[in-house]
């Protein structure tokens, strides 16, 4: 057995030249990938339901420090975070033109503003809400 001073190393070396090769057979595996994930839906609701999965996700949480998670923020976290003003610019445009005639149709169709806590702003509250829900899954 190798030591396991040695296993990060390893891992990463072996990961650090395997991308291709595991890019190739995540695509080589095809759509099966999702129909079987699909297919398991009601065995991971109820694991996750689970009394023991309540737990096992509070220790988890437990265990992270502002110290553990800082350097991935300051890191891959912050690149990524600043990366997606390109990388995810047209997902971004693709939604608003999409949803932001559809707000602006709703907001045309809310009664009057009144004053702050009235009535008339929770009925407005009310009626957007409706408004969103009965246009689920168009934007």
């Amino acid at each position: 057995m190798v030591p396991s001073t040695s296993w990060g190393t390893n891992w990463s070396t072996g990961v650090g030249r395997s991308g291709s090769k595991w890019a190739a057979n995540f695509i080589a595996a095809g759509d099966s990938v999702f129909q079987k994930g699909s297919q398991s839906g009601p065995q991971w609701q109820a694991g996750v339901a689970s009394p023991t999965a309540l737990i096992k996700f509070q220790n988890g949480l437990r265990g992270v420090t502002m110290a553990s998670v800082t350097p991935t923020v300051n890191g891959a976290g912050m690149s990524k975070y600043t990366a997606a003003a390109t990388t995810k610019n047209s997902k971004y445009n693709n939604f608003a033109n999409v949803a932001g005639p559809i707000f602006s149709s709703g907001l045309s169709t809310l009664p009057a503003r009144g004053p702050r806590g009235s009535g008339q702003n929770q009925a407005r509250m009310t009626a957007w809400s409706q408004y969103l829900i009965s246009k689920a899954g168009t934007f």
